[in-house]
């Protein structure tokens, strides 16, 4: 097992290549553990002071819930408007036709 420490002793260029290496691989290790510790603070707690997952996903159902029934309320809304949109189009249309017909037939009569 010497003869392994004895070849790195020769190399240092390798030793600080491999302490570099190992130096970048525990930054990734902290920054891990910081986002998870992030993710839990984000998380409350419940009265034991445990972390509330149960709520937490309850709570994000329920904004997932709301979301859709906006989504669902507001493409009623647009549907209501064109359909009542186009009644009142074809309405207005109809007595415009109505009226020219009236028109006409009355100039025709000499009224």
């Amino acid at each position: 097992m010497d003869e392994p420490f004895n070849d790195r002793r020769k190399d240092p260029q390798r030793v600080l290549a491999r302490l570099e290496q190992i130096e970048r691989s525990l930054e990734i290790i902290l920054e891990k553990m910081e986002e998870v510790s992030r993710i839990r603070e984000a998380i409350p707690e419940d009265g034991d002071g445990d972390r509330d997952y149960e709520g937490h996903r309850k709570y994000h159902e329920q904004l997932i819930t709301e979301s859709l029934a906006r989504q669902d309320f507001w493409r009623r809304m647009k549907y209501d408007l064109v359909r009542w949109g186009l009644i009142v189009f074809l309405g207005w249309a109809f007595i415009a036709l109505l009226k020219a017909g009236i028109g006409a037939a009355s100039k025709g009569n000499g009224l």
